[in-house]
């Protein structure tokens, strides 16, 4: 994957008020119910959950502030509730019939902590609790497994951006909402416009198990700095809603890491421990200042295998005019997008590199920076004519 420098102004809002702790368990052998709670507008809260073998349900609410809730159990042989928290209110009694609960009472823009007790003969059997904020969220960054945490990546041809409908950094997400809305403005403008409309669908199958949403923007131009915001967005009963703005993120549009064409030049007379390498780079890259170590990895078709060191002792930036190489000088050895340069490397030991035709592997590898930054890795796969950069700090 390519990568571009990305300065991130912000990838979450801040958000107080959305998280609310554990309460203090005191049944191990406690059964759990699949609790539900869906957001049916931005002040009701459908609760569901899974029948259990009970005679009643109890159900509690509590609005979290940033507070760890919770209550101890009730002790229905007395008939008295002890310790029970003044956040926490018991809102419903229900039937063992039951399994399902409407809460028209919620206010916009809190986050509940709801919690289901089931009861059979007066002993609790069941425990069960969710969270839900009623409100819109809306933050850019993958969850770091599929995709990366980067809140964006761009190439020389397009930028993704990965939008999330969560906070960003845990679990608690806020109303799923219908989709983004993303706007952008180039570099040196002031004002933000309208890019697009993102709807979600809910039923798709790659919806079900990720609140991860890819958008690329494919109209770009290259070597350009974009910067990008968005909002979710739901309507309820023909209004629609809106999360606050993403903090804005910037990306470059050149590729994130530079790709090359490399191949043996033949009709170069060199020595046997030398040989003569034409490396190109390809359109989007930055540049690339090299390093005149490499370490080369090959095998022979006669089955001898090996690792050689090697050192660019010449370069030439048309394939006839050479310069000798000391790594002391000021000048470096640096490419280009779409820039050629030919370079002369002479193993460390006797073992012969020109015979380019004896080779069934010859890779070669050595430390670069690449768009200014350190850590970057360059390889080079000399029978299959590819090299590329990769950033190590990243694995």
């Amino acid at each position: 994957m390519k990568r571009v420098v990305i300065h991130v102004v912000s990838i979450m809002f801040a958000l107080g008020v959305i998280f609310c702790g554990t309460r203090k368990e005191t049944y191990a052998e406690m059964k759990y119910l699949n609790f539900v709670a869906d957001a049916k507008s931005m002040t009701t809260v459908s609760l569901s959950w899974k029948a259990g073998n009970v005679t009643k349900y109890k159900i509690y609410r509590a609005v979290c502030n940033g507070n760890h809730h919770y209550h101890e159990e009730e002790d229905e042989e007395n008939n008295t509730d002890q310790g029970i928290k003044e956040e926490y209110q018991l809102i419903a009694t229900l039937s063992k019939k039951k399994t399902e609960y409407l809460d028209q009472k919620a206010e916009k823009g809190k986050t509940y902590h709801y919690e289901i007790k089931g009861y059979k003969n007066g002993k609790q059997k069941y425990d069960d609790e969710v969270t839900i904020y009623l409100g819109l969220l809306c933050s850019f960054g993958g969850d770091g497994e599929e995709l990366p945490i980067f809140p964006a990546f761009a190439n020389a041809e397009s930028a993704t951006l990965i939008l999330r409908y969560d906070n960003g950094y845990d679990s608690d997400v806020g109303i799923i909402p219908d989709g983004y809305k993303i706007y952008r403005k180039k570099g040196g403008k002031e004002k933000f416009h309208f890019l697009t409309n993102i709807k979600l669908d809910r039923n798709a199958e790659k919806f079900k198990d990720a609140c991860c949403v890819l958008y690329t923007d494919h109209h770009v131009e290259e070597g350009t700095t974009y910067y990008y915001r968005a909002r979710s967005y739901k309507t309820f009963e023909n209004k629609q809603y809106y999360s606050p703005y993403t903090d804005e993120i910037s990306v470059y549009t050149v590729n994130e890491e530079g790709t090359y064409q490399v191949k043996f030049v033949q009709d170069e007379t060199c020595a046997e421990d030398e040989a003569v390498i034409l490396l190109m780079g390809q359109k989007g890259n930055e540049k690339m200042i090299l390093n005149s170590w490499n370490q080369i990895s090959f095998k022979k078709k006669d089955g001898t295998s090996g690792e050689i060191d090697t050192d660019i002792i010449k370069y030439s930036k048309d394939g006839k005019n050479w310069k000798s190489y000391d790594i002391n000088q000021k000048e470096d050895l640096s490419l280009k997008e779409e820039e050629a340069i030919w370079l002369k490397i002479k193993s460390s030991g006797k073992e012969k590199i020109n015979c380019v035709d004896e080779f069934t592997e010859f890779y070669a590898h050595s430390q670069v920076i690449y768009n200014n930054e350190e850590d970057h890795y360059f390889y080079m796969d000399l029978i299959d004519g590819k090299a590329w950069t990769e950033n190590e700090s990243e694995f």
